[in-house]
């Protein structure tokens, strides 16, 4: 059986190290129902990757608003027509997706002084007073607007508002997230893109379905998530997260894939300071067989420095423990600990207001029993969260690492192994109801907010043995649908 794990060997080539009888094996048909086996790294973080993106769709569609959407205006003029209503929203407008509220609330308060009676200044300002956090004045605000007041495309966005301010007075809010759909890959199995591997440093070439095996795979997520508000100053609330998926592949069976992944812990907010602290477990299973046990710490500081800038880290200490099955005999090799820090920066710029921008450094330290599984890992990543209107959202994505292993593996080279990898991603997300309108039509409200989201994914990993040098490209499609309460 040939076995790889990220195209690097498991236990069962490890007791087949006879030159000839390798060579004969990796050339003869035996391979024909055989797969490669990832190695835990990318198996964890790309079940926890496709978490991520699919919560993304959900809080980039809850960001937008189109109460916030229409032309922008400077304060010159302003200036030049102070008491029009009309320009004095545009400006708020403007205010709101440069992130400056307070200037929004300030704005709004004055013409709403002149034009008390004009329902959609009333509206934005409860959209004001709910960003700057005076829920029962924000609840005030829409109760006093009538809907048959507002214009058809205003209705919604007053009784999503509403929603959204209600569920922030309880003191349990809960959101499940539900997602169904498919991805393709063109190098599912991680196979060398030189088609061959060393083995104590002499070449073998890959046959069979040890090549470059392109897969077609379907995805379902179940998401749920709790917050507990304790009423204490500062404030302080209990959260909870579970998330649930299931990876199932056409071709390369055993890359089947279903992750489990829970976390609870506490939030302490105090000004523009807030950190989260929780304690995080996850279990992996490859082809229905458990493969990976991982559980731990993770501590989340954010703070708002200003309108425009935040930083945020995202530091967890996890051990990873692992079984051997019939995929990976000696899997139990890779268990150790697993740190992990990134301390980012975040970036709404005035002149392009739809946008933040991220950028994070960090650094993993990888202890394995072995210690030529172990390895230090720092990283760098971009991107950029950019919102349209209806509820769009397009979001591009980079990652960039280095692999640096502690020790040779003797098994495979006397040379010491280094992967630098690349991840770029593109992501984007409209919901149904965005699209029947575009196509002159109307959908009910339960299924006009289920988000229909594509990506595509291209993955480079250069290492320097060829054993671990491939490219994969990855494409995905999915409909997601969130609900709060």
């Amino acid at each position: 059986m040939l076995c790889f794990r990220d195209v690097g060997f498991s236990a069962s080539w490890r007791k087949l190290l006879g030159g000839a009888a390798l060579a004969g094996a990796l050339a003869g048909p035996a391979l024909a129902d055989n797969a490669t086996t990832p190695t835990t790294q990318p198996t964890t973080q790309q079940q926890q990757q496709q978490i991520q993106q699919l919560n993304q769709a959900g809080t980039a569609g809850a960001q937008a608003s189109g109460l916030t959407e229409g032309p922008i205006v400077s304060y010159q003029q302003v200036l030049q027509n102070p008491d029009d209503p009309g320009l004095n929203a545009a400006y708020a407008r403007g205010l709101i997706r440069q992130g400056n509220v307070l200037g929004a609330a300030a704005t709004l308060e004055r013409i709403l002084l002149t034009h008390p009676d004009l329902p959609e200044l009333r509206l934005l300002y409860a959209l004001v007073l709910y960003r700057l956090g005076d829920l029962t004045s924000a609840q005030r605000e829409v109760n006093a607007v009538n809907p048959s007041t507002l214009p058809p495309s205003l209705v919604a966005e007053r009784a999503r508002l509403l929603n959204l301010i209600n569920n922030s007075l309880k003191r349990m809010s809960q959101t499940v997230s539900v997602a169904l759909g498919g991805e393709f890959d063109t190098d599912r199995n991680s196979a060398p893109q030189s088609g061959e591997v060393l083995i104590v440093d002499i070449p073998f070439t890959l046959q069979g379905n040890a090549e470059a095996s392109k897969d077609y795979g379907e995805i379902a997520q179940l998401g749920y998530t709790f917050d507990y508000d304790l009423g204490t100053d500062p404030k302080q609330s209990l959260y909870g997260v579970l998330n649930v998926l299931s990876n199932r592949q056409s071709t390369v069976s055993v890359m089947n894939t279903n992750y489990e992944g829970i976390e609870a812990g506490i939030k302490t907010k105090v000004d523009s300071n807030d950190i989260q602290i929780g304690a995080v477990e996850d279990m992996t299973t490859l082809s229905a067989q458990p493969y990976m046990h991982e559980y731990g710490v993770v501590v989340r500081p954010t703070r708002q420095i200003n309108d425009q800038f935040d930083v945020y880290g995202d530091l967890r200490a996890t051990y990873q423990g692992f079984w051997d099955s019939s995929i990976d005999t000696t899997a139990n090799e890779f268990d150790g600990l697993d740190p992990t820090a990134w301390l980012g920066v975040g970036w709404k710029p005035p002149m392009l207001p739809d946008h933040r921008f991220t950028a994070a450094v960090g650094y993993e330290q990888r202890f394995a029993a072995d210690a030529f599984d172990g390895y230090r890992h720092p990283g760098l990543r971009i991107g950029d969260t950019w919102l349209f209107s209806n509820g769009m959202f397009l979001a591009p994505q980079a990652e960039f690492g280095n692999w640096q292993y502690n020790e040779p593996n003797p098994i495979i080279s006397a040379e010491n192994r280094t992967d630098h990898t690349m991840r770029l991603d593109l992501t984007y997300g409209v919901p149904l109801g965005t699209i029947a309108g575009y196509l002159h039509g109307k959908l009910p409200d339960q299924l006009s907010s289920v988000v229909v989201t594509v990506s595509g994914e291209y993955f480079d990993q250069v290492s320097t043995l060829p054993n671990y040098t491939y490219t994969n490209m990855k494409a995905t499609a999915l409909i997601s649908k969130r609900w709060e309460f």
